[in-house]
């Protein structure tokens, strides 16, 4: 039995949640140095959270955990240690709820919520993308996180200055609490480091889990 695995989730879609799962494998290879084999890298594997339409022609749908469970069940039985790292703050606690219910003391799971209410105690205002963050209107059966603001056309070239006035809308109304990058999507906009005054937590988060786990290796 191999000893431990990493399960990134992403968000719907094969591309929530790709650029996260490759920077993790970059920021232990920079920390690394040039002297490095492919052992030192963990195991791993990027699952994305799919939806399904739940009602034809009205609009609603429901998010299939199923692929999750089926995967962690496999898991269980060919690891030690199963480390469980949701990128998109929406589904944060429905994931964890999904390790849970699994009832087994090797499975663990480490959030991105959770991250960002450790790293911003005095609590954050969350920006997110359409795609997720709507999604407690039409999903019944699930619990999302909801965000303060919803970014939609993230992908545009003008993203940046768009951006630049929505952080600073935000902050003017929320000036007690931190802005921060809250889905996976956002991570991926060019020049993002260069906008002040928001924080890229699923970058953060990456980071954050590279370093941990070469500090307990």
């Amino acid at each position: 039995m191999k000893d431990l695995v990493y399960v990134f989730v992403g968000g719907m879609g094969p591309r929530a949640g790709s650029f996260l799962y490759d920077r993790f494998h970059h920021e232990i290879e920079q920390q690394l140095g040039k002297d490095f084999t492919d052992s030192d890298f963990p195991d791993s594997f990027l699952i994305t959270i799919p939806s399904m339409e739940s009602s034809p022609y009205t609009g609603g749908f429901e998010t299939d955990f199923s692929q999750l469970q089926a995967q962690l069940k496999l898991l269980i039985t060919q690891y030690e240690r199963i480390i469980v790292a949701p990128l998109c703050v929406t589904v944060s606690d429905t994931v964890k709820r999904v390790c849970e219910s699994l009832g087994s003391t090797k499975v663990e799971c480490e959030t991105i919520l959770d991250f960002i209410h450790t790293k911003f105690p005095d609590g954050a205002t969350l920006l997110c993308s359409q795609e997720l963050a709507n999604q407690n209107k039409h999903d019944m059966n699930n619990e999302y996180v909801p965000c303060t603001r919803i970014i939609k056309n993230y992908s545009k070239p003008h993203i940046i200055g768009l951006l630049r006035l929505i952080v600073d809308e935000v902050s003017s109304k929320h000036s007690d609490k931190t802005t921060v990058l809250a889905c996976t999507e956002l991570s991926t906009i060019s020049n993002i480091t260069t906008l002040g005054g928001v924080f890229d937590a699923p970058s953060m988060f990456i980071r954050n889990l590279a370093r941990e786990y070469l500090h307990a290796n």
